[in-house]
């Protein structure tokens, strides 16, 4: 089947490819990090930023950094993002050191060219700007990254100029490394870092996993065996670097160690075995575990889940649509019941609907609040609130926010109210469009 091209794609090409000598005015040692900033490099040269198409996807792309939307994790979502205007997403996370974040998008369709995915941490300082810190291709959407810090985190999705589709986001939190006891979990872990040891003279710096004599111990991760000794605290040990992330490794209280230094280890290997050497003699067998950079780092979050499957998704029939609240419901400010009410929908009201997550749908007034509402009480646009005949000439606008007068409706013009916003209706002609009047026409 051949794709129709929008009128838009031509005259791109045309401009880019007439544009040559703009091109190549940019500044030799300009080199685009990403393929946002090239793309944006790109509508810069052409004089496309300049347009009002341009100045919208432009604004929209700042919009999304500059009010993201709060999102726990592990989140997933059916997000819209509209073709007939410029559109993009932001979500804002918390991330810790220790564990990766993963990033899925699929679904989006074929013909609907380049998506712009980047994470930006956010600065401790409130007066500091954004800093990128991972970006993904743009026609293979996923990413991954690793923070090299606790701190909140914003995604970004925008689609080229003209693109956009329905797409499903994925994000999760995984840990860094593999478990070290074969067999076993966080259960399995008694003792915590920063636990009082010797009546309170130090802390524990690692954690400690319980399990029988001889269970195999694993390598965690990709790594050198940097040593492989005899200590008195720490019995049979073994430090392994893993060589990614420059982090060492501490193996103690073994009962064997099948590992000699200088050997390099992968993932999943056997380097010891499970004992209580050292002065663990008088505790039952475990391994103590932990992770050294520049000090002592806590291991939990590296090598512990937390919860990786997000909410199900559930009424994702609505999105990119106008719908209705059928029932009183609050508009949360982010995704959950616990966080803080922007205000009360009554029924009747009509709303965009941005995404589906779960047991909450996020939407959007005409007004231009945003935020998260229970799904379960939102309902289509097929069933009219009212039909009315009109007794006079009623004017029609595209939206509450744009009073720029459209068509006018003659006395006597059959009239579907499927909704209200403030003092507007939203009405459907006996032609099937939808427009937007006052409520006193």
């Amino acid at each position: 089947m051949v794709k129709k091209l929008h009128p838009f794609f031509f005259f791109f090409v045309l401009t880019l490819l007439g544009a040559c000598d703009s091109w190549e005015s940019v500044p030799e040692d300009y080199k685009p990090e990403n393929a946002y900033e090239s793309y944006l490099s790109g509508l810069k040269s052409s004089g496309i930023d300049k347009t009002t198409l341009g100045k919208m996807w432009i604004s929209s792309a700042e919009a999304a950094l500059d009010s993201p939307v709060r999102i726990p994790l592990p989140y997933s979502e059916i997000t819209y993002l509209r073709k007939d205007q410029p559109s993009s997403i932001g979500f804002i996370f918390n991330a810790i050191r220790g564990q990766k974040i993963e990033v899925d998008i699929s679904g989006l369709e074929e013909d609907s060219s380049l998506l712009f995915v980047d994470v930006f941490r956010v600065p401790s300082d409130s007066l500091g700007s954004l800093v990128k810190v991972a970006s993904a291709d743009s026609s293979f959407h996923d990413l991954v990254f690793e923070p090299k810090r606790e701190s909140e985190y914003v995604l970004r999705i925008i689609p080229e100029i003209l693109g956009g589709g329905k797409i499903e986001i994925t994000i999760k939190s995984v840990p860094l490394l593999a478990f070290p006891v074969s067999g076993k979990d966080k259960w399995a872990i008694q003792s915590r870092f920063g636990a009082p040891r010797e009546g309170g003279r130090r802390t524990h710096h690692g954690v400690d996993i319980f399990a029988k004599r001889h269970t195999p111990i694993i390598a965690p991760v990709n790594g050198y065996v940097t040593r492989v000794d005899t200590a008195r605290l720490g019995g049979r040990v073994i430090w392994l670097r893993d060589w990614k992330r420059g982090n060492n490794l501490y193996f103690a209280h073994l009962e064997d160690q099948r590992v000699k230094e200088g050997k390099y280890v992968q993932r999943g290997d056997t380097i010891g075995t499970v004992g209580n050497t050292g002065n663990a003699r008088t505790t039952p067998p475990h391994l103590h575990f932990g992770i050294y950079s520049r000090g002592p780092v806590d291991p939990f979050p590296y090598i512990v889940p937390g919860d990786t499957i997000p909410d199900r998704l559930r009424q994702t029939d609505l999105v990119g649509q106008w719908a209705r609240v059928e029932q009183k419901v609050s508009l949360r400010s982010a995704y959950g019941t616990k966080f803080e009410i922007v205000k009360d929908f009554e029924p009747g009201l009509v709303i965009y609907i941005e995404g589906s997550s779960g047991r909450f749908l996020r939407v959007k007034q005409a007004n231009g609040n945003r935020g998260y509402v229970l799904s379960s009480v939102i309902g289509d646009l097929s069933e009219p609130l009212e039909k009315l005949t009109t007794s006079n000439s009623v004017t029609l606008i595209e939206h509450p926010l744009n009073s720029k007068p459209g068509p006018v409706l003659n006395a006597g013009e059959a009239l579907k109210i499927l909704g209200r916003h403030d003092n507007f209706l939203m009405v459907e002609t006996s032609g099937g469009e939808t427009w937007w009047t006052e409520a006193g026409e």
